[in-house]
């Protein structure tokens, strides 16, 4: 079975640098929202605070929360139906892990006709993909990403006996975390100082953004995880584990 994390944090803690140090293949809820934003507008660049909040926006909207942020409105309503019906026929086409259920893992499986991560699919009726169910269920980013980590996790075991490692970089609510958790996840929390972290935002640091929606459960964190799950990136007088320390424990089981 693959060596699977959960990192949460603040945007800018360093939750990425930590997963990459490590050696672990990266999987995230807003992958596929990414994608869309190519799709759109061309750019997935976070550091343009209008590219982050329609990030923001269309993980909000897919999840179904209605806000006074994301209220429910005609548009609302249009570009829900239109993600629905586009998103498989064009945004994904080419994705299957983002378009069909994939069933767990289990030894001396076989890949169903699935034979690579980027296979082509016939096309797909869009009332029998993962897609339908967009603005419809809070954990919709959660079963988009646990899809793709079954899938890829299944495509590993056909190629190689080693054992993987996965991360999960961007757990932002608490049923997403939750889910990683039952999946088999072993959870920790990226912290740093608030200086660095608006240093390492640069542009992409607002109070707009601070104050999303999508930060809180990590400004919980801050204050109320135990010790032992929390991971320190940043330099000065640690108050927890240093993330360089567990960096260097993964690689040392590694070798």
């Amino acid at each position: 079975m693959a060596q699977k994390f959960a990192f949460s944090g603040r945007m800018g803690s360093g939750k990425d640098y930590v997963a990459k140090e490590i050696g672990a293949q990266i999987f995230g809820f807003a992958d596929p929202i990414y994608v869309i934003c190519d799709y759109y507008l061309g750019t997935r660049d976070k550091a343009n605070v209008e590219v982050r909040e329609f990030m923001q926006m269309v993980g909000q909207v897919g999840r179904g929360a209605v806000t006074p942020k994301y209220p429910a409105t005609r548009e609302r309503c249009l570009f829900v139906q239109q993600m629905r019906e586009v998103a498989p026929r064009e945004i994904f086409k080419h994705l299957p892990e983002y378009l069909i259920e994939c069933p767990a893992y289990a030894p001396g499986d076989a890949m169903e006709g699935l034979n690579a991560p980027d296979a082509v699919l016939s096309p797909i009726n869009p009332l029998d993909s993962l897609w339908v169910e967009y603005g419809r269920r809070a954990d919709f980013w959660v079963k988009l990403l646990l899809n793709k980590m079954r899938l890829t996790e299944r495509l590993k075991r056909c190629e190689t006996d080693a054992e993987p490692i996965f991360a999960v970089t961007n757990a932002r609510f608490e049923n997403e975390l939750a889910s990683l958790k039952s999946y088999g996840c072993e959870h920790y929390h990226v912290m740093c100082r608030e200086d660095t972290r608006q240093r390492r935002l640069g542009t992409g640091w607002n109070e707009k953004a601070n104050a999303d929606i999508s930060e809180q459960m990590a400004i919980k964190l801050d204050a109320a995880i135990p010790a032992a799950n929390y991971l320190w990136n940043d330099d000065g007088k640690a108050p927890c584990r240093l993330a360089s320390k567990f960096i260097d424990s993964i690689k040392a089981k590694r070798k």
